[in-house]
């Protein structure tokens, strides 16, 4: 009986070596299994994180290809804006040059024109013969020397207004006296023939 006592105390011993055994073993299991645990958590939240990232990333470079292409776009269309503004710039600098230049170009026609102090024989020269030719020919020139004065140029065929055209067409207006003097024999001229 002793030796069944000290085999079941050993055999009891035993198996309660063997419990906290399996318990330490479970302990260590179960420690493992939760390092596992959180050593896959962190894995997937690290490659949750990298392709946030990547996502990131991505979303980043289509923001800057599209920032990139706007500018783009914007660049091109202050090019095209300048260039239409240098183009009218350019046009109207050359308009205003022309109108200068015409200025100055009838500004020294009448300059000349006001100092011709030419003989005036032709307006004196209105004989019933040529009388209708010689004032087709000055009222031709006198339109041609003074395109602004369209309603002198029509005037200028009637008996009234073709003396004076006439005059200054050949005088010029620089020399009033022999203007007038001009005017007057000539309207005795237009006046002889028109009797």
């Amino acid at each position: 009986m002793k030796l069944e006592r000290a085999k079941e105390a050993t055999r009891k011993r035993n198996m309660e070596d063997e419990a906290v055994r399996i318990e330490e073993q479970t302990e260590k299991l179960e420690k493992e299994r939760e390092c596992l645990e959180r050593m896959l958590r962190e894995r997937e939240h690290e490659e949750q994180n990298q392709e946030q990232l990547e996502i990131q990333e991505i979303e980043k470079d289509k923001q800057e290809s599209l920032l990139r292409k706007a500018a783009n776009i914007l660049i091109k269309v202050k090019e095209e804006e300048g260039d239409k503004l240098e183009a009218q710039h350019n046009q109207y600098k050359e308009d205003q040059a022309r109108k200068q230049e015409e200025i100055k170009e009838e500004m020294v026609r009448k300059t000349l024109l006001a100092e011709l102090n030419l003989p005036f024989d032709v307006c004196l020269d209105v004989t019933q013969e040529n009388r209708d030719d010689t004032f087709r020919d000055v009222c031709g020139q006198y339109a041609s020397q003074f395109p602004t004065n369209t309603e002198g140029a029509a005037r200028c065929l009637s008996n009234d207004g073709f003396c004076s055209a006439c005059c200054e067409l050949h005088v010029g207006l620089n020399f009033i006296s022999k203007r007038q003097s001009c005017a007057s024999e000539c309207q005795e001229a237009v006046n002889t023939f028109n009797v």
